[in-house]
């Protein structure tokens, strides 16, 4: 039971947001903010205690305590930032408290993941159930807005149309490493679970293309693109193999798009718009801009962009750049390059990572179109795994030039 403990809590984490999207529509009630705070708390206390029980472990190590300060340190600041205030807007509050709760707690929980990465193992063999659960129900509300000639309204669910798409351009590469890379293939629960989340390929990208969201439409893209880049570096399938997938895969989405007439619905049409028709998005890079030319060395404060520009800018580069300038970007950046690098190379031990790689990857290009980086938990889950993984990285330090031959033989 205890084997089973962490790899649930660890999904709970990462699907935590879609889980309750998922049973509130199952439930026939609307999404609100509070509901979503009843469901953090009890996932944040959890992974506290993690913390307070683990804590002289964790603390050993130097990067750990690093990590830990970071968090201090943006957590603190932000808050800093405030005080300054005559008033606070009320998304400024939400994100600080998602932060202090979520984005913390999952670094925490990345710290463990990272400390103990034996306990990642069973991951793969309880993924299925949360991509078709969380996949199956907000799939299907997109779909059906889509067939309705219209798009999924926050007015009546709480979920916004871009939501569902980022949400299912995640599920399709969810999907994807499931096929293709999980640590359970050789198992019967594999050959039963395969062909569902074969269906969920098709499915995500369908829905992604119905709900309207053009981040996500990207998203969807460029993971599909990095996937084929590993599979080929690592020899996981043969060329000609891979040229059948794609070529089937191809057939089969054009076919499909023909046949529900997906071309037509207001979603896709949206997508197929130019950035320069959007206005409401251009507002918020303009008033970016006009913040970051009154400073922009040091930037504004943490949390300032809800000041400065009103909302998040939709970019996560335009928001580094108001809230701390060129200098706190530059080093956001290195942490982020440095942060792809590791798990690139520990992918090279064992293609397991590459479920890590995703998370993080898919939250990037989430933040660069849409979302909040500093309260985008999964790509803080990942921060903490990555720095704290010491362990993982120990048999190749001695012989750095190690390629992909070992990851070949480590399957």
């Amino acid at each position: 039971m205890k084997d089973w403990f962490f790899p649930l809590f660890f999904l709970i984490t990462l699907f935590s947001d879609y889980i309750l999207f998922s049973g509130l529509l199952l439930a026939g009630k609307m999404v609100e903010s509070g509901m979503m705070v009843r469901l953090i708390m009890p996932l944040s206390i959890i992974s506290y205690m993690i913390l307070l029980v683990d804590l002289k472990h964790i603390t050993r190590k130097r990067n750990n305590v690093i990590v830990l300060i970071s968090l201090a340190f943006i957590g603190v600041s932000y808050y800093l930032t405030s005080l300054f205030q005559l008033s606070i807007p009320s998304g400024n509050m939400s994100h600080f408290l998602k932060f202090c709760s979520m984005s913390v707690a999952a670094t925490v929980l990345g710290i463990h993941a990272g400390i103990y990465p034996s306990s990642l193992k069973r991951v793969d063999t309880l993924l299925p159930f949360f991509v078709l659960f969380t996949g199956l129900v907000l799939g299907s509300l997109g779909y059906t807005a889509a067939s309705a000639g219209t798009m999924v309204d926050r007015e009546e669910t709480g979920i916004s149309y871009q939501r569902i798409a980022y949400v299912m351009a995640e599920i399709f590469s969810y999907s994807v490493y499931y096929l293709f890379f999980s640590t359970a293939r050789n198992t019967t629960l594999y050959k039963i679970m395969r062909w569902p989340m074969v269906f969920m390929c098709f499915f995500s990208i369908l829905v992604c293309l119905m709900s309207g969201g053009r981040g996500a439409f990207v998203t969807m893209i460029l993971l599909g693109l990095f996937v084929l880049y590993i599979m080929i570096k690592s020899h996981r399938i043969s060329y000609v193999a891979l040229s059948s997938i794609i070529v089937i895969t191809a057939g089969v989405i054009i076919l499909l798009i023909i046949k529900l007439n997906v071309m037509e619905t207001v979603g896709f049409l949206r997508i197929s718009e130019r950035l320069t028709e959007d206005p409401g998005r251009l507002e918020l890079y303009n008033k970016a801009w006009r913040s970051i030319e009154n400073s922009y060395y040091m930037g504004s404060g943490l949390g300032s962009v809800w000041w400065e520009v009103g909302f998040y800018s939709h970019n996560m580069f335009l928001d580094m750049l108001v809230e701390i300038g060129i200098i706190g970007t530059a080093i956001v950046l290195y942490v982020l390059y440095k942060m792809i690098k590791k798990l690139l190379f520990m992918c090279k031990i064992d293609l397991r990572y590459m479920f890590l790689l995703l998370i993080l990857l898919q939250n990037l290009v989430h933040t660069i179109f849409s979302g909040y980086w500093i309260s985008s938990y999964q790509l803080w889950l990942v921060y903490g795994f990555v720095f704290s993984a010491t362990s993982v990285l120990k048999p190749l330090r001695k012989n750095s030039f190690v390629g992909y031959e070992v990851s070949v033989s480590i399957r």
